[in-house]
């Protein structure tokens, strides 16, 4: 990961900023855009984000956890990555006539600071996909794998977790009609993996099968972006498809009714 990482390191670089007094919260404008396309996730509740998208500065939501801006004149990406910095936490919040700003806050008026060098991190590539790759790699390897550093600070304060669930995509699931030991091969629909229940305390077949590195090493599979959308069309159409089914069922059982 490390080569890798070297090997991209001029595409990327770490933003600092710093002011006259400490203070436990600081808004730095870091610039402005306008008539230009993003793709952004922003913190709508204290645990929840969503996707979000825009062509100006002032479209970006408060609480912007992660921006990438279109830049067609050198047919390109750039993507924002907000960063924690010793006890301070970024965030990109919008502006006025199209300024981006850097919100930088520890959450106490008690711990204040006035000087940073990498509160966020910006990556530019010509595919949003390798950029997203080569930039979290690049955060990952400046921040060490913060999962287990959260862990390790659980452990060392006298609360070592027993059981780790890191998000629902990694967990083994399958619904009632399905093999009790096997992963659910049906989670076409919206929200269907919430009729599902868990059968093992065990990562997914996907996760399981993943070979460590892969995505790293210089003859990684590229995004092929026509067998996702075809993917993606057949999805839909399957759900439709079981839509359908389930409402003509419905109505057969309304014909039958005396």
């Amino acid at each position: 990961m490390h080569k890798s990482v070297d090997s991209n390191a001029e595409n990327g670089a770490f933003l600092g900023l710093s002011v006259k007094d400490p203070l436990d919260r600081i808004l730095n404008p870091i610039g402005k855009f306008s008539n230009r396309k993003f793709l952004s996730i922003f913190r709508f509740k204290t645990w929840w984000s969503t996707m979000w998208v825009g062509s100006n500065g002032s479209d970006l939501q408060m609480e912007t956890q992660l921006v990438i801006l279109q830049v067609p004149e050198l047919n390109s990406y750039v993507l924002i990555l907000p960063l924690i910095e010793g006890n301070f936490r970024s965030a990109i919040h919008p502006g006025n006539d199209g300024e981006v700003l850097l919100s930088v806050e520890s959450g106490s008026t008690q711990v204040k600071g006035n000087s940073f060098t990498s509160c966020a991190y910006l990556h530019i590539g010509n595919n949003p996909y390798d950029l997203m790759r080569d930039a979290f790699a690049a955060v990952r390897v400046h921040l060490g794998t913060w999962v287990w550093h959260g862990v390790k600070s659980l452990a060392e304060n006298g609360i070592p977790p027993k059981f780790l669930i890191i998000d629902d995509g990694w967990q083994s699931i399958n619904m009632d009609h399905e093999d009790p030991f096997q992963d659910s091969k049906d989670l076409t629909g919206l929200g269907s993996q919430m009729l599902c229940r868990l059968y093992r305390f065990k990562e997914n077949e996907k996760f399981a099968n993943y070979q460590a590195g892969t995505i790293l090493r210089p003859d990684a599979p590229q995004f092929d972006q026509e067998n996702h959308d075809n993917m993606f069309k057949e999805m839909i159409e399957l759900a439709k498809r079981k839509k359908a089914l389930k409402e003509a069922q419905e109505d057969f059982s309304l014909l039958r009714q005396p």
